[in-house]
């Protein structure tokens, strides 16, 4: 054989790493680049132009798309089949695979992690809503005026569902404020877990780290176990309450004893702070102080509604300690960050996380998946680190491009709709494992729309 061109040489040395490979690992299904290359070489002075060249060709360019992904370029330093090459895998190819195996664990536990944190989150800003709408100044107006006003002055004025009434609404205002206990701590636990990393950091640097020796500077005196609750201005000392004692409770139902009860209201002084709320005072007995003021200290209703109107500041005055109320229109004047600051930050971490992390950590692993797949196949080679990197961002990148796609623009209000469905993280996921197939699909919409721009104007 004598082959002038070195370009024509190069094909058949190809061909024959491809029918070598091809063959041994049972990718071509017929032996006709065996014939190709066996025609190319006893032909004298090929050339291209030649049947035998053509034939070569076009048998090497079926043989090469046969072994994908495998390449020429691979068959050039890599025969698995050949006993007498190199070796199995170095030392840092097999602690490049125990670090991706680790990376892999890891992509797995943050899906599982983050996906739990979506929907508890989103379950958790929708209660925020939802006790956000039982705020209204409706309420406020019906707790303090409207049973007084419908009181004052009527001539079937009935204590008892006066009473009664008081009871029912400190029991609705108590269940609120627990309530907001129970969000306010959620909310607080799921910021935490929304960095896990830093959480974890913070919990070991607080293992390690040495106690600082009583007195020092950083040192926390724990507080006494228990301490008297003061009584309201011109009232006896309340009856065995006390703060962190877990047998007696200041907020059990009861009346309370006669002498908790002034004979004669008398003014109460000048709100603090210019009427601003009253915060760290016990504001429930003063209500039951009220609720338990009935005929056996007042003989009438009129004196009880003397005695009712005389304690209309100081109830006004409590109550707004009790619910940290503004003067002037019954909002939470404390309140604003915990219905609106703490839902908006929730809001935040969820939109970050539902159209940018968690599509891309899908679509991440999805692309970890396949590249490990490479790594099972003794008959491919084992891809590089920095090829496997890039395919993993690109897994990531197409991840983030379809929850871009997927994803309901953010409404003006805080209403949440569970917007990362398991439909998108499939997607990202199939996406990231099957990268060539997103791209080919982009690189198929801008050769349409490349084609309908250039058609612009011409005569059909």
């Amino acid at each position: 054989m004598t082959v002038v061109d070195k370009d024509l040489a190069q094909i058949i040395a190809n061909a024959k790493l491809i029918a070598r490979y091809g063959q041994q690992a049972g990718l071509l299904a017929d032996d006709a680049l065996f014939i190709a290359i066996g025609r190319a070489a006893g032909k004298t002075d090929l050339g291209w132009d030649d049947p035998e060249a053509i034939e070569l060709q076009s048998e090497v360019t079926r043989a090469a798309r046969a072994i994908e992904p495998v390449t020429v370029v691979d068959l050039f330093d890599w025969d698995p089949f050949d006993p007498s090459a190199a070796g199995g895998p170095t030392i840092l190819q097999r602690a490049f695979k125990a670090f991706f195996v680790v990376l892999a664990f890891a992509l797995i536990l943050a899906c599982a992690h983050f996906t739990i944190w979506n929907k508890r989150s989103t379950q958790l800003l929708n209660e925020f809503n939802e006790a956000g709408k039982d705020l209204q100044s409706a309420l406020v107006q019906k707790v303090l005026f409207t049973w007084m006003e419908e009181a004052r002055g009527a001539p079937d004025y009935d204590y008892e569902s006066v009473k009664s009434q008081l009871y029912q609404e400190l029991t609705q205002i108590e269940a609120f404020t627990s309530r907001n206990e129970d969000l306010r701590a959620r909310y607080t636990a799921a910021m935490l877990e929304f960095n896990p990393l830093k959480t974890g950091f913070a919990n070991l640097r607080s293992y390690f780290r040495t106690p600082p020796p009583a007195g020092s500077y950083g040192y926390y005196s724990p507080p006494p176990a228990s301490r008297p609750v003061p009584a309201p201005e011109g009232t006896a000392a309340a009856p065995a309450a006390v703060q962190g004692d877990p047998e007696v409770d200041p907020a059990a139902p009861g009346d309370p004893p006669a002498e908790a009860i002034p004979a004669a209201p008398a003014p109460p002084a000048a709100p603090a702070s210019n009427g601003q709320p009253q915060a760290g005072r016990d504001c429930r007995e003063t209500f039951r102080a009220l609720a338990a003021a009935g005929s056996r200290h007042y003989e009438g209703p009129g004196d009880f509604l003397v005695y009712l109107t005389g304690y209309k500041n100081q109830l006004l005055t409590d109550f707004r300690c009790l619910m940290n109320l503004d003067q002037v229109n019954f909002v939470l004047a404390n309140e604003p960050e915990f219905f609106a600051l703490y839902p908006r930050r929730l809001r935040q971490s969820l939109d970050v996380l539902g159209r940018w992390m968690l599509p891309g950590i899908y679509g991440a692993l999805g692309a970890i998946l396949f590249t490990m797949r490479s790594f099972l196949n003794p008959i491919v080679p084992d891809p590089k680190p920095a090829t496997v990197f890039l395919r993993m961002f690109l897994g990531a990148f197409a991840g983030v491009i379809v929850g871009w796609f997927w994803a309901p623009d953010a409404s003006a209000t805080l209403e949440v709709t569970d917007s990362v469905s398991l439909g998108l993280l499939t997607i990202a996921f199939m996406f990231g494992f099957a990268i060539d197939v997103f791209f080919a699909l982009l690189d198929r919409a801008v050769q349409l729309a490349r084609n309908a721009v250039s058609n612009l104007g011409a005569k059909t």
